[in-house]
């Protein structure tokens, strides 16, 4: 990748070192969602490994912290999760909750940093049994103003509506994305997982599925 090539060149060339994280992180996340875990997990620890580089050089600049590092290892902990190993996936979605709770924390938190924390919640609060915070947090933190938040965003708080019983808000939020003609594979994956979304977009409901209630 070219990214690489530059880095190879310049170890130190800090933009050529967020280019590089960013695209190792975009090939871990595409070789996990074909099932090829081994490929997957090495470019995602590389990712993590030059985001490192990258918060180490300049500890200042947020993004760094809250999109590279965070996205390789929002992978990194699906990536875990996948395997079975759900100690390693709970630690490292408290780690980014635990290096972006600061950086979220004023009311104009800068909505990039905001869905990767909201990542991590959901992420955690799917493989937990004491999951109700993280689902409250999540739609405190981004239900006082869903116009500010982007379609990976609004997916979560779908998501963590509907897991809090709050069926018609969850409906709201998927009708007017599938309309925008919105089809990411989580955003799909969470209409599958729910009768009430698939009826609200028109898909057929499988025989099997319980009826749930506003």
């Amino acid at each position: 990748m070219a990214a690489k090539g530059l880095l190879d060149l310049d170890p130190t060339n800090t933009e050529a070192m967020d280019r590089a994280s960013c695209a190792y992180n975009l090939l871990g996340e595409s070789e996990l969602r074909l099932g090829r875990r081994n490929a997957a997990k090495s470019a995602l620890i590389t990712a993590v490994n030059l985001s490192d580089k990258l918060v180490s050089s300049d500890g200042s600049v947020a993004l760094w912290k809250g999109k590279n590092r965070a996205d390789a290892k929002l992978m990194l902990a699906r990536h875990a999760a996948s395997t079975g190993d759900i100690d390693s996936a709970r630690a490292i979605y408290r780690d980014i909750e635990t290096e972006l709770r600061e950086l979220v924390s004023s009311q104009h938190a800068d909505p990039i940093i905001l869905r990767r924390y909201l990542a991590a919640l959901a992420g955690t609060a799917r493989i937990t049994n004491t999951s109700k915070d993280a689902w409250d947090e999540i739609i405190q933190r981004a239900g006082q103003d869903p116009k500010r938040n982007g379609p990976e965003a609004l997916t979560i708080l779908a998501e963590a509506y509907q897991r809090s019983g709050k069926n018609g808000e969850a409906r709201r939020i998927v009708t007017k994305l599938y309309a925008a003609g919105y089809r990411h594979p989580d955003f799909l994956a969470l209409i599958d997982e729910f009768p009430a979304l698939r009826i609200a977009i028109g898909k057929p409901v499988h025989a099997t599925d319980a009826p749930e209630r506003d």
